[in-house]
């Protein structure tokens, strides 16, 4: 495992410090806030730094706001910033004229800097148009990154930033540390048996995580739409739903690979069918692997996800269990029964349990997601770590850099 430079490693005395942070909260339409889970899990980096100094500068993105449309800005993250540091959170979008280290000339130590949301500006997300990012590093002495959920992004405050300002000035926050020695673990030296559960729509992005990961895998469990491409190479009709041919081409690697290495692979035997792509489809139990013509598969069957729940139980206090992915329309309440068993299952698993992505996180309650392991802040990323460890945010952070 490569080591990574954290806060331990800078003394930060006096410093003017920019923490990149993910305090993507997830809003309704009004912009109030649903859950702080993500401003409370980045309170211990936060601390640590205004332990030592005063000058901080926040940043983060939240959503992916349209040009001019400020409905997505991060004013209501700062309030509930300030009400759990105890400091007034200065809200700033000016730095492109005047650098966000020099407004400390004019503030207290009871205030920090919060900058508007970093994806208003087409600098954040095209990285090639950032060499204006230089003023946000102008006058910053140390550069802390603790934003997993975007560490895959080659995105200006991710990649580009820190090299405006020189790696050996940039360290890891806490909770990018939690996420990488706990998906390198599982990559590299998981705790045996393996069992990885992948579903949901986003095949393309999902396969080549799965890729990685086989040579740690003991079982694999596949559902939702991911689930598609291998039924295809077994030869199973699939009704309404299309595959790609890159997407099969992948699904017959891993078929490959699994039997070489001896990996049980576990797919649907039976699905809930619908005859319309529709919230209020009438659901009907499949009788075959195949879906019928003029049917789509909207969730695994009641034998399927019998079986898939023997594979958990039977590790009893052993292994490890990883999950991505709903295991259908999960969002369709007619649809949702058999992601809802397996969210249960992983919840009360004895296993080392590890569950990233937003859809996954849905099905569990404040409760259970309690009882797993390592919640991952960042399910995309998670993904890209299991194909390349190497990610974006993660270059400047690596010992050596």
């Amino acid at each position: 495992m490569k080591a990574l430079k954290t806060l331990e490693d800078r003394d930060l005395k006096d410093q003017t410090v920019f923490v990149r942070l993910d305090l993507n909260v997830p809003i309704r339409e009004d912009g109030q806030i649903i859950s702080t889970a993500r401003i409370d899990a980045s309170l211990a980096t936060l601390n640590d730094v205004l332990s030592q100094t005063n000058k901080v500068i926040v940043a983060s993105h939240l959503g992916r706001p349209k040009p001019a449309d400020r409905k997505l800005s991060l004013m209501g993250v700062g309030e509930v910033l300030s009400e759990r540091l105890g400091k007034e959170v200065v809200l700033y979008d000016d730095w492109q004229n005047l650098p966000p280290a020099r407004l400390f000339d004019r503030l207290d130590s009871s205030q920090i800097v919060l900058l508007e949301n970093l994806r208003f500006y087409p600098e954040e997300t095209a990285p090639s148009a950032s060499s204006s990012f230089a003023a946000l590093s102008s006058g910053v002495d140390t550069y802390v990154f603790d934003a997993f959920g975007v560490a895959h992004r080659s995105h200006g405050s991710v990649s580009e930033l820190p090299k405006w300002l020189g790696y050996d000035k940039c360290v890891a926050g806490w909770q990018m540390v939690k996420e990488y020695q706990a998906l390198w673990a599982l990559s590299h030296q998981p705790e045996k048996p393996l069992v990885l559960v992948m579903g949901g729509a986003k095949i393309g992005d999902k396969l080549g995580a799965m890729l990685g990961l086989l040579p740690q895998t003991d079982h694999l469990i596949i559902g939702g739409a991911m689930a598609f491409p291998f039924l295809r190479c077994k030869g199973f009709s699939l009704g309404n739903h299309q595959v790609a041919l890159t997407d099969q081409k992948l699904a017959e690697v891993a078929l490959r690979s699994a039997e070489e290495l001896g990996i049980k692979v576990h797919l649907p035997e039976d699905h809930i069918l619908a005859s319309s792509f529709d919230v209020s489809a009438t659901p009907v139990v499949s009788e075959s692997t195949s879906i019928p013509d003029g049917h789509w598969a909207l969730d695994i069957g009641p034998k399927t996800t019998d079986h898939f729940l023997s594979v958990l139980t039977q590790l009893g206090s052993r292994g490890t269990v990883c999950w991505n992915g709903p295991m259908g329309v999960c969002e369709w309440p007619a649809f949702r029964q058999g992601s809802e068993r397996m969210a249960e299952a992983i919840a009360v698993s004895k296993s080392f349990t590890v569950v990233g992505g937003g859809d996954s996180l849905t099905l569990l309650s404040s409760e259970q997601v309690a009882t797993i392991d390592h919640v991952s802040t960042g399910g995309g990323a998670m993904l890209a770590f299991f194909e390349n460890p190497n990610l974006p945010g993660l270059m400047a952070l690596y010992v050596g850099q």
